[in-house]
């Protein structure tokens, strides 16, 4: 078995918008757990490493509809934000998170072996993933949204979410985000009042308006 030992579930790298967590994986790459705890039944592991974008939020990909979202959320069970498909937050997992994962686990296992000291760049690792990117965020960048689910503000949870397209749910809690749209565009029409009713006078225009 793998998983991640570090002081904090959520670490953060220095100068880095960047996060740890403890994963628990087999040695086919298949994700057991997800933000191990210390009482994880896992007791017999070795450390590796999954790391978020600089955004602070791991790239997701649902087990049914194979579609690609990015969240912070590390709950136990996650909720497709396409399809509503509920399923143990490992499930989610990416290929490429699975060959990271395990490559940095080689490394560690080797240096233990070994026993001598190794660095690891995990950039490289990253970079030799292939299509380590969904051709979307390039592509179509203009239709993605980020969003902060309110629902799960309540209870001092801050959870984002990014998708293609605008209406989703939260993979938390599963609160759909129609009110939060229907907020943004309703900013976005006050901002556009306020601009033009500042600077438009001619009466004319400002009928039009």
């Amino acid at each position: 078995m793998v998983s991640g030992k570090f002081p904090e579930s959520f670490s953060m790298i220095p100068n880095r918008l960047i996060r740890t967590v403890q994963v628990v994986v087999n040695n086919a790459g298949t994700v057991l757990e997800l933000d191990s705890m210390c009482n994880s039944p896992f007791l017999r592991t070795h450390a590796t490493y999954l790391v978020s974008d600089r955004e602070g939020l791991f790239g997701r990909a649902c087990p049914s509809c194979k579609s690609y979202f990015r969240t912070n959320s590390m709950k136990r069970k996650l909720i497709c934000p396409y399809c509503s498909w509920k399923d143990e937050n490992g499930a989610f997992t990416t290929e490429n998170q699975k060959k990271f994962m395990y490559f940095c686990f080689k490394a560690g296992e080797e240096a233990m072996m070994k026993r001598v000291k190794t660095i690891v760049d995990l950039g490289d690792a990253a970079k030799a993933l292939l299509n380590n990117k969904p051709a979307w965020v390039y592509t179509e960048e203009n239709q993605q949204h980020t969003f902060s689910c309110k629902e799960c503000k309540q209870y001092n949870i801050n959870i984002v979410f990014n998708i293609l397209g605008e209406f989703g749910n939260c993979p938390s809690c599963g609160k759909r985000n129609y009110a939060l749209v229907f907020e943004s565009k309703m900013q976005l029409l006050q901002r556009q009042f306020t601009e033009k009713d500042a600077g438009v006078k001619e009466p004319q225009r400002r009928s039009e308006e």
